[in-house]
């Protein structure tokens, strides 16, 4: 369905991931993509959802491609520009504040491309008229008027917990453990001491013979000249 990517569409059970929503007469597809190996596989991707989705109305993907140029070569945008069939895409991973991109795919279509930034610093709200638009935008936390007292005391006892752990001393280096060299991610691509160290904390700290981290976790670079290293 890509005219300058043309592929070959295997039946994949994309159902699986996809759920379809029925509201006010309005049926609305999601689909969700974390990262993918590269732009031909989230094409891919796509082309199967549409084939799923195309009786389902609007579609909605629900993503964690990001808005940079990573080393897959696929972010948000160029996931709508190289498909057609998507209405919207929430978009995750890079912490971008992107209250609303439009974006043209295959058919000059324009699409929204939306991302609420970290911390719940920002809420995302899609609005979906009868008629069919897509309307993104971004409600600042300030602005939001509710509140939840047993969310609150949850999330509260949560913060307080994780200070008393984390204000403990776990490990002392002589040398750095640098997370990237120059502008390369070490810990997405390869072993790396700071990988080992916090893998085998927690292989220590839950008494188990062997302890994993994803890539994407350590990202921090630990100078020699801490006197602690905080989990």
């Amino acid at each position: 369905m890509s005219e300058d990517n043309p592929v070959t569409v295997n039946p994949v059970q994309p159902e699986k991931s996809i759920v379809i929503l029925y509201e006010n007469n309005v049926h609305c597809g999601i689909d969700g993509y974390a990262k993918m190996r590269g732009l031909r596989d989230a094409i891919v991707r796509a082309d199967t959802s549409y084939v799923a989705l195309v009786n389902a109305g609007d579609v909605v993907v629900l993503s964690h491609l990001g808005e940079t140029e990573p080393h897959t070569g696929i972010n948000s945008h160029k996931l709508v520009e190289s498909t057609r069939g998507i209405d919207v895409v929430l978009d995750g991973h890079t912490h971008s504040v992107i209250p609303c991109d439009l974006v043209a795919n295959l058919d000059n279509v324009l699409v929204p491309t939306t991302q609420t930034g970290t911390k719940f610093n920002n809420v995302g709200k899609l609005w979906i008229s009868p008629e069919g638009k897509f309307v993104t935008t971004l409600v600042a936390k300030e602005d939001i008027p509710y509140t939840n007292d047993a969310i609150t005391a949850t999330t509260d006892s949560i913060k307080k917990l994780m200070k008393n752990v984390t204000i403990e001393k776990m490990a002392t280096t002589d040398f750095d453990l640098p997370d990237m060299e120059g502008s390369t991610w070490l810990v997405r691509h390869q072993e790396t001491t700071i990988g080992n160290l916090i893998s085998d904390a927690f292989r220590t700290i839950f008494d188990c013979q062997i302890g994993l981290i994803n890539g994407g976790a350590p990202e921090c670079h630990i100078h020699a000249l801490y006197d602690r290293l905080l989990l």
